[in-house]
């Protein structure tokens, strides 16, 4: 497979493939903690230090998901096939990551979980549930037909990691391509320049995207980078 995708790669004009991908990562790199105590244990053996983790993941996804956006409108996203396809699960997986976020936020402001025995589930009927029908076909289901929110969770977050693995060699296929590095270095400063992404994240805070102080936290930290 890797060797038929080293050909097409060589077919790329720009960097935004690279971008993409490396934005991913970086969503992988900074989501460490939360994707090993899953995968050493549950969901809910961490639950109380999952909440407060994953509020911090609208900032670390939504640049990742800016420069999906970006590629995906680009010439080169037909270039490959493979590439990007693993790039829109990858990314639509962690937009799901958001979405359940937000659902196990609002559930805790509600005092659902006040209950101990109170298990958070998620209607297969919603539009949530039905993402989870496309992304996760084989999920388990309660006897009510819905979800399990712990299971749904640990599962989006693991096959988003088993595509990162697939996207980590893409990657250096792409640094090795020859041709690749000759891209105009002009578009990849377009993209990469500190200031141009604090100006779209701005753009997120304003969309109601991202609340203020995920926006100042992520400006801190491109700015600290210079």
């Amino acid at each position: 497979m890797l060797d038929r995708e080293r050909s097409n790669l060589q077919n790329l004009e720009t960097n935004l493939a690279k971008i993409a991908t490396e934005e991913l990562i970086e969503v992988r790199s900074r989501l460490s903690p939360l994707i090993d105590k899953i995968t050493i244990d549950s969901v809910v053996a961490h639950e109380n230090q999952l909440i407060s983790s994953l509020m911090e993941t609208a900032s670390i996804v939504a640049p990742a998901i800016f420069a999906v956006n970006q590629f995906k409108t680009s010439k080169d996203f037909t270039v490959s096939e493979y590439l990007s396809k693993n790039i829109t699960i990858t990314s639509e997986l962690f937009d799901l990551v958001q979405e359940c976020t937000q659902l196990k936020a609002q559930s805790s402001e509600d005092d659902l979980v006040a209950d101990n025995d109170y298990t958070l589930s998620i209607s297969s009927t919603s539009p949530l549930g039905k993402l989870i029908g496309e992304f996760l076909p084989e999920q388990a289901r309660d006897s009510e037909g819905d979800y399990y929110y712990e299971e749904v969770f640990e599962s989006i977050i693991l096959k988003a990691y088993r595509n990162l693995l697939k996207l980590d060699e893409l990657l250096k296929l792409m640094q090795k391509n020859s041709r690749y590095q000759k891209v105009s270095n002009s578009n990849q400063q377009t993209m990469t320049d500190p200031f141009e992404k604090i100006a779209k994240l701005k753009k997120l805070r304003d969309d109601g995207i991202l609340t203020e102080s995920e926006f100042e936290s992520k400006k801190k930290e491109l700015l600290d980078r210079l």
